[in-house]
């Protein structure tokens, strides 16, 4: 939790800058123009190449497909509710409303969190979560403004985007497990780690052209209770009935994740429990190999970290941590309450 006020903090800090950046007109006009190009063109491209560069299996394409079909669920309930719920604003303001509903800012905003909260795979799984986003957007959402594209102009528009194109040289790259020569990958790395920073200062240049008094409006505030109450309650309620994971396979036992959390316990005086998932029948975790788990402990070590890997004590007749739990519950229920 710690962890996660500080990013938000983080970012909330890179907006004031941007936003004392613009008013003061240390930027201007054409410098913001040229920073969100930049963002939209390179960064946020390199910071997708980048999440891709992970190991794949079988449970990774799983998760994709999952992420998407989630994702595109997402879009068409955001194209109903942008549909029917602004009927009684005026034409113009129930166009932006339409194509803010349509449309959300996942992709400035969102990848940050991720990446911060979930590390590479969550960054991987924001990526693919985006693709059915951005399709929408060249399509549902320019015809809010415009006529409908022609397909031919649609399929330009989303194949020609710098974030698709990132997402198809990712997939290239991790499917056979190809990586860049080392000093592209530095590269790419060095230019997906301004993503954070470029992204919260661009979108804080944007909030200084606008009036604040228009933020205090009926129908803003509708929307707000709409985009960040209402649509990801109806989204957690469903994933939440069918179980999907909150966290899959690979989040957190890749070297990634080591120097992750290397940085993050960084001179406190602390010891580091390893815990290897164990399986119930509800989930499909998977326990990591012993391999990796002591590879993974030598990380730690490495860095100076005390580490203890946890024994395993009554797998075999389901009483190890995680699933005695659940079998007793299992149990109570077999019997009604009677136990």
């Amino acid at each position: 939790m710690k962890e996660l006020i500080n990013l938000q903090l983080m970012m909330f800090a890179l907006i004031i800058i941007g936003l004392i950046l613009k008013k003061t007109k240390v930027i201007g006009k054409e410098g913001q123009k040229s920073m969100t190009n930049l963002v939209i063109d390179l960064i946020l491209p390199c910071n997708i190449i980048f999440s891709f560069m992970i190991k794949f299996s079988s449970k990774i394409a799983q998760d994709f497909m999952v992420i998407l079909i989630i994702s595109i669920l997402i879009q068409v309930f955001c194209v109903i509710l942008g549909s029917v719920l602004y009927n009684k604003c005026s034409v113009k303001r129930k166009k932006c409303l339409r194509y803010a509903t349509i449309c959300s800012n996942a992709g400035f905003l969102g990848n940050p969190i991720a990446q911060g909260v979930y590390g590479m795979m969550g960054l991987t799984l924001a990526s693919i979560y985006l693709i059915p986003q951005r399709i929408m957007m060249w399509s549902e959402g320019v015809s809010v403004f415009t006529e409908a594209p022609t397909k031919k102009e649609m399929l330009k528009k989303i194949f020609s985007h710098p974030c698709i194109i990132a997402c198809e040289i990712g997939v290239v790259l991790m499917l056979p497990g190809w990586r860049p020569p080392h000093f592209l990958q530095e590269t790419i790395t060095s230019i997906s780690n301004c993503n954070t920073a470029m992204s919260m200062l661009v979108i804080g240049m944007i909030l200084a052209d606008a009036d604040p008094r228009t933020l205090v409006d009926k129908d803003v505030l509708f929307y707000s209770v709409i985009r960040l109450i209402i649509i990801p309650f109806c989204v957690f309620i469903p994933c939440w009935m069918l179980h999907i994971d909150s966290l899959v396979k690979g989040v957190n036992d890749s070297m990634e994740c080591a120097k992750q959390l290397i940085e993050l316990v960084k001179g406190m005086n602390c010891h580091i429990n390893l815990i290897p998932v164990n399986p119930i029948k509800e989930r499909d975790y998977k326990q990591t190999g012993k391999d990796e788990v002591y590879a993974f402990k030598n990380k730690l070590e490495k860095n100076g970290i005390n580490v203890t890997i946890r024994r395993e004590m009554g797998r075999d007749i389901d009483g190890a941590c995680g699933q005695l739990r659940n079998k007793y519950m299992e149990d109570v229920d077999e019997s009604n309450g009677d136990y």
